[in-house]
């Protein structure tokens, strides 16, 4: 490629290899050699193309003989024709199919052209494919990070199933907390398209029978109902869903509140419901005295 010289392991097969620099790289090219120099038919060379794509040894070396003699009837060495199938035995560590390889290539300029143009929308679909892989989510959440793009927790009044690209970075979508479900997410977008939760007291007013206790704690341990203007621990000790109405008609009504976690009580809500601490770091723990 840069006009170094090199050579072909026969010049017959010089029109064959020489798109690849005298290399065997497609599995086309096999094919094309054994019905070139061994007088293979297609359907002949198709079979020991799979049994190279499969790298099978026992096929390659059963087909060793008859590519050997099918070639000395072509007129060819026989030391030649051993020669050339061992560089066919080789191919079968590393090649690969061409027309994969074309179509591979080009989703690749593809994808590399929109991460380096669009690159928050980008990872925004990226992150979305991947949610389930709990690490490859987190992988790639670094790499957003190494950008200087922050991510914004689930809220519980603008996200969705899927990753969302927002002026302040991007936002998590709520299926992304463990014990949440789609069903229980769709019906969720649902309530709160019909209008905006006024308040916490609201918003549990209107997803009962959505969402079980379990669900709720889910919700408020993540970070996606802190929109509502109150820490975890109060929402916590006011998350009944059984006994949730009343405060509308008690015009003197107030919430109880309470002082909030400590921090190593949130850092662990938060690893087990996201599988690792994003917003509440370990070192969290030790920052005055990092910071001394």
């Amino acid at each position: 490629r840069n006009g170094q010289k090199y050579a072909y392991v026969d010049p017959s097969l010089e029109d064959i290899l020489k798109p690849t620099y005298g290399i065997i790289i497609y599995q086309e090219q096999i094919m094309k050699i054994a019905n070139v120099f061994a007088g293979y038919t297609l359907a002949e060379a198709d079979l020991l193309r799979r049994g190279i794509s499969k790298k099978d040894r026992m096929i390659l070396e059963n087909e060793r003989k008859r590519f050997v003699e099918k070639s000395v009837l072509m007129g060819h060495d026989e030391q030649k024709s051993e020669m050339i199938y061992d560089y066919i035995v080789k191919f079968a560590d590393y090649g690969f199919n061409r027309s994969h390889s074309v179509s591979y290539a080009l989703v690749a300029y593809q994808m590399a052209y929109l991460k380096s143009r669009h690159f928050k929308v980008f990872m925004s679909v990226l992150l979305s494919s991947v949610i389930s892989n709990e690490a490859l989510l987190y992988d790639y959440m670094k790499e957003v990070k190494e950008e200087q793009i922050e991510f914004l927790k689930p809220d519980i009044t603008i996200s969705t199933q899927a990753f969302l690209v927002e002026k302040n970075g991007i936002r998590m979508p709520l299926v992304m907390i463990k014990g949440l479900g789609v069903q229980s997410v769709e019906r969720l977008i649902e309530i709160r398209n019909e209008s905006p939760f006024k308040d916490f007291n609201d918003f549990k007013q209107r997803i009962k029978g959505v969402f079980n206790e379990r669900q709720m704690i889910a919700l408020i341990y993540s970070g996606a109902l802190d929109v509502f203007g109150l820490n975890k621990k109060t929402m916590y000790e006011n998350r009944s869903l059984t006994q949730t109405g009343f405060e509308a008609f008690l015009k003197d009504y107030q919430m109880q509140t309470f002082a909030e976690y400590s921090e190593q009580e949130l850092m662990a809500f938060e690893k087990e419901l996201y599988g690792f601490n994003w917003f509440y770091h370990p070192l969290m723990l030790y920052k005055t005295l990092i910071h001394k």
